[in-house]
């Protein structure tokens, strides 16, 4: 499986990673891990879990999402 980061990669990278992983509407998810940057490692997962949350993302999407996101 493809991982990008999220600080860097273009909103097609994201797209594609996101879609690779298995995560269902990947424009959409894309679209609002840009939005919530920039991102450390440490924070990463805490940020895109208190704010794709607010959307409802299943824990499984979100883990999905997660694991396509790598930040260098």
């Amino acid at each position: 499986m493809q991982t990008v980061d999220p600080n860097t990669a273009t909103t097609e990278e994201l797209t594609a990673a996101l879609q690779s992983a298995g995560v269902d509407n990947p424009e959409k998810w894309a679209d609002e891990v840009q939005e919530y940057g920039p991102y450390t490692a440490e924070n990463l997962e805490p940020t895109l879990t208190q704010e794709l949350g607010k959307y409802g993302i299943s824990q499984d999407q979100l883990s999905r999402v997660l694991s396509a996101l790598k930040v260098e």
